[in-house]
């Protein structure tokens, strides 16, 4: 008798659940969409506190960029779909998630649906075994087969309005905005307005390694340390002057400073080498470090892509940029060389003459 209520009460149940949906392009989407909030909220925070730029690389951020948003998709899908049975995806494609019989999944079979998704349905993000995932679990849906992940769970769509579309459009543009902003952000300064020597430093070095440029002087990576001097990056001895023999000096940073702090950032750079340097780094970081810390160059400004682009127009040419109480002067004379596409100098040994190649640059304010 027992055993017969429980069947009875269980073929209710069966009949009272929430018809379940394929819908595996909506689905794939607003996967794709949750996975998308994953890894922007890793990518901006790599940018704003770990300075990671948009040059970085290497395998071991590629395997963290792969890695970690899955982590974090592993961590929070669960917990929405036991609070509210929708994700930001799902939400605004207006599916839910809930158990067969209408409610909210317990916590451990929503981690266990979210863990089978990311295996199963995604090939956990590795090249090209992820397509292969995605590409069968959509079949398998359009087929109207029950996905693997969905033993203990049931979709169902609130209604097929078009504005969802819309509203997922402008959703993805808002967060890949949010990340672009983020992580250009992360590309000015830390410290602004009026700067010490030791603040310059720091904003010299972090813009560096943000923007990927290493400077490497006598066969050694090179960091500022607090007094502007050039230093060995791992830390090892104070500031040095590398073996020259290759014929390039070192553009060692110049300061001078008055009663409000540095006002102007200048270094010289000679070279009797093949192929000297333009010292096209070296200028866009000290540009970026002292100029885009005051007002009137900010992330957006047309001083700061005016001030930039001037440096980048200007390889081994001399010129005089000036905006915002800004001035920026650079000063080239070679001989001995000729120009590549306008990009490059190398030693002309048909000129018959010493080859000698001299940058001055310097940036300070005017007012």
């Amino acid at each position: 008798m027992e055993h017969f209520d429980r069947t009875l009460r269980d073929s209710v149940a069966q009949k009272d659940r929430i018809p379940g949906v394929q819908a595996p392009l909506r689905r794939f989407f607003a996967r794709e969409l949750d996975l998308l909030c994953c890894s922007a909220a890793w990518g901006a925070f790599l940018a704003l506190v770990c300075g990671v730029g948009v040059r970085s690389g290497g395998w071991l951020l590629w395997a963290s960029n792969v890695a970690v948003p899955l982590m974090l998709m592993l961590l929070f899908e669960p917990l929405l779909l036991h609070l509210s049975g929708t994700t930001p995806g799902k939400w605004v494609l207006g599916l839910r998630v809930t158990d067969p019989e209408g409610g909210l999944l317990s916590f451990s079979d929503a981690l266990s649906r979210t863990g089978r998704v990311i295996v199963s349905g995604m090939g956990l993000e590795i090249f090209p075994f992820s397509l292969i995932r995605r590409w069968k679990s959509c079949r398998t849906c359009d087929e109207g087969k029950e996905l693997p992940w969905e033993k203990n769970s049931m979709l169902s769509l609130r209604d097929e309005k078009p504005f969802r579309a819309a509203a997922y459009v402008f959703l993805g543009a808002a967060i890949l905005g949010l990340l672009f902003f983020f992580v250009a952000e992360a590309g000015m300064p830390r410290h602004m307005g009026e700067l010490t020597v030791a603040q310059f430093g720091d904003n010299f070095n972090r813009l560096a390694r943000f923007y990927g440029f290493d400077f490497s002087y006598g066969g050694f990576k090179a960091v500022l340390d607090e007094n502007g001097l050039w230093t060995k990056k791992n830390g090892e001895g104070t500031a040095y002057l590398p073996d020259t023999a290759i014929g390039d000096s070192v553009p060692t940073l110049v300061f001078r400073e008055d009663g409000r702090g540095v006002s102007e950032v200048s270094f010289r750079y000679e070279s009797s080498g093949l192929v000297p340097s333009d010292c096209r780094r070296e200028m866009e970081i000290t540009v970026l470090s002292f100029a885009c810390a005051r007002k009137g160059f900010g992330l957006f400004s047309k001083g700061r892509k005016e001030l930039l682009s001037a440096i980048e127009t200007h390889p081994f040419e001399s010129f005089e940029y000036s905006h915002g109480g800004i001035t920026v002067r650079c000063a080239v004379d070679y001989s001995g060389y000729f120009l590549i596409g306008g990009r490059a100098l190398v030693s002309d040994d048909r000129a018959g003459e010493k080859r000698n190649c001299t940058v001055a640059f310097s940036v300070g304010r005017t007012e």
